[in-house]
């Protein structure tokens, strides 16, 4: 072999090795081509760890460049606590009119670009990300705020496999799930020439598949978003139905923000599905990527430690409840019942609240009711509360009920009742469990 293509070969080689690792616990800027991107990877990675991906919004005055850096330093110590990977691009103003939405269409917020478009140029960083800091799942979650929050709404309807979890964080406009709307505002199919800086002129036609938006309603997609975010929007199709304006052309991120995930949800019912999009509204936040940050970060949490959002079942009939419950991978059980202005077998509480969040499988309880006045086999419960265990005990039992008794901690002296499930005045069944809750009296008390 020559010798120079030996030494080639030896260079390349240790090139490769040199660059073919990420460096530890410090954001690096990285190069591909067509742009550049930041990159973090936590001490604590491994091949399990989850990649995150953050997306930039705009600000006029601020390279976007230096605005991915600022982005992925606030998500640095979450990947620290909790082993993920954090992939920050940068859509610059010339590639992907990053601060300029008279070119390209909006340009990356419709996953548009100059040379590449928005979207596979992510897909460039995250193939070289894979070759720097390999993990098992190739499927990564995704935040983006403001305009960064519309290129990960229209990311998702356009790659729902390649997604794990979606943060959008108050973005201003969507792809709605209508086929007259045209793309980026809806899924109908967009031909039209786009102008770049420089005099590039782009002819695009994108006919998206509207089975995204079906894939994407299912998965867990959480709009972030501040109860003060109410600065006037400009009416764009599909985004501004009468009951959202606040002008004769304007509406709110807000209200925005729900119609989506009305709409989505919407057609995940339609198709005999659960829709998972939901809302986290930070009180006393307006648009602020920072301030609504902390909340994105519990809301990824969840996500990754595959939680689902509790749906609110209140008013509707438990056995429907408990259908819609079981649809969102919990299991619905009924609990006490109480005297209510509501028909009979109609939910009047549910504990976890709506929109909590609650592992896979768990158990919700349904509070319903029986009607403003009990059946007439239903007797009233005692009040034992203050009570010595053995008179509380008869007391229960007289009145045609089984009691528990349950030792908790308590301050109160030795052997008195402290508490009582269902409480005082409740109608139950003969038969029906009480729990008595007795004091096994202060530590001190020799």
């Amino acid at each position: 072999m020559p010798r120079q293509n030996t030494l080639f070969i030896v260079t390349f080689l240790l090139y490769s090795v040199l660059t073919s690792c990420a460096t530890l616990g410090e954001v690096e800027q990285r190069e591909i081509e067509h742009g550049i991107y930041h990159l973090y990877v936590p001490d604590s990675y491994t091949s399990e760890s989850d990649i995150v991906v953050v997306v930039h919004g705009t600000v006029d005055a601020v390279d976007a460049v230096e605005l991915a850096n600022t982005f992925i330093n606030r998500w640095t110590d979450f990947a620290d606590s909790t082993g993920a990977i954090i992939v920050s691009p940068a859509f610059d103003r010339d590639n992907f009119a990053s601060n300029n939405a008279s070119f390209g269409a909006g340009g990356y917020r419709g996953l548009f670009g100059r040379e590449i478009d928005a979207d596979e140029f992510l897909h460039n960083i995250l193939a070289e990300v894979n070759l720097l800091a390999p993990v098992s799942e190739r499927r990564f979650f995704l935040y983006g705020h403001s305009a960064g929050g519309q290129f990960a709404n229209r990311y998702v309807v356009r790659h729902p496999e390649r997604v794990q979890g979606v943060i959008l964080s108050a973005p201003g406009r969507y792809a709605f799930p209508e086929e007259e709307v045209t793309w980026a505002n809806g899924m109908g199919r967009l031909t039209r020439s786009i102008s770049w800086p420089g005099d590039v002129e782009q002819n695009v036609d994108i006919e998206p598949d509207p089975e995204g938006w079906l894939q994407a309603a299912v998965l867990p997609i959480s709009i972030v978003i501040g109860d003060e975010d109410t600065s006037p929007q400009p009416c764009r199709a599909a985004h501004c139905s009468e009951p959202l304006r606040i002008s004769t052309d304007s509406t709110t991120r807000l209200a925005i923000a729900k119609k989506w995930q009305g709409d989505m949800n919407a057609l995940a019912a339609s198709e005999g599905q659960f829709g998972r999009v939901h809302m986290e509204i930070v009180e006393g936040i307006g648009h602020s990527s920072a301030a609504l940050t902390p909340a994105s970060r519990e809301v990824l949490i969840n996500m990754m430690e595959d939680r689902v959002v509790v749906p609110g079942v209140v008013g509707i009939h438990a056995s429907r409840a408990i259908r819609v419950l079981e649809s969102a991978s919990l299991q619905g059980q009924i609990g006490q019942e109480m005297l209510s202005e509501r028909p009979p077998g109609t939910v009047i509480s549910q504990t976890p609240q709506a929109g909590s969040w609650a592992d896979r499988n768990s158990r919700i309880i349904l509070y319903t009711s029986i009607g403003v006045s009990p059946p007439p086999d239903r007797t009233s419960v005692p009040d034992v509360v203050g009570l010595q265990s053995e008179v509380a005990r008869r007391a229960i039992n007289a009145a045609g009920f089984t009691p528990r008794l349950v030792f908790v901690d308590s301050e109160v002296r030795f052997d008195i009742v402290i508490d009582q499930l269902p409480g005082a005045g409740e109608h139950l069944s003969p038969g029906a469990e009480v729990r008595i809750f007795i004091s096994s009296g202060p530590d001190d008390i020799p």
